[in-house]
């Protein structure tokens, strides 16, 4: 069984149910493993909240082109596209993409990470602790 956070869980329980938002993966692993991953969570099968899967098949998560890949796959425009992460490269990466990026920072030792990043590299961030920290606004346009 997979341990996953349940702030993780929930909330993305209620984005795809009560927000109708598209949830979709991109990965480092491969897509058959992801899903064996969320298929079997401490919070059930995950695999049924979610739109779609991609990895790095489809390019490197320090690629902008990779997610302007997705975007065109999904058939959804950057701007209305959230990716979290907790890789500073791919944060950066999604966002050159045009997307909107948020750093998932758990633990403290995650937070230390930031002290490597220059001033202004860290303030062109955004990051946050939990996922009960994002709130989504307006319709079913997937706004912000």
């Amino acid at each position: 069984e997979t341990p996953v956070y349940s702030d993780v869980a929930i909330q993305i329980k209620h984005w795809r149910i009560t927000q109708n938002i598209k949830l979709f993966v991109l990965s480092n692993g491969w897509i058959e493993a992801t899903k064996r991953f969320m298929g079997k969570t401490n919070h059930g099968d995950l695999n049924l909240l979610i739109d779609g899967h991609f990895d790095n098949t489809i390019g490197p998560l320090d690629n902008p082109e990779t997610y302007k890949i997705v975007c065109g796959k999904i058939n959804i425009p950057p701007e209305q596209v959230l990716f979290l992460t907790k890789s500073v490269s791919e944060c950066h990466a999604a966002k050159e993409a045009g997307l909107n990026a948020i750093l998932v920072m758990t633990h403290r030792r995650d937070l230390a990470r930031l002290n490597t990043l220059s001033d202004d590299e860290r303030h062109q961030l955004i990051y946050i602790r939990s996922f009960n920290e994002i709130t989504f606004i307006g319709d079913n346009d997937n706004n912000l």
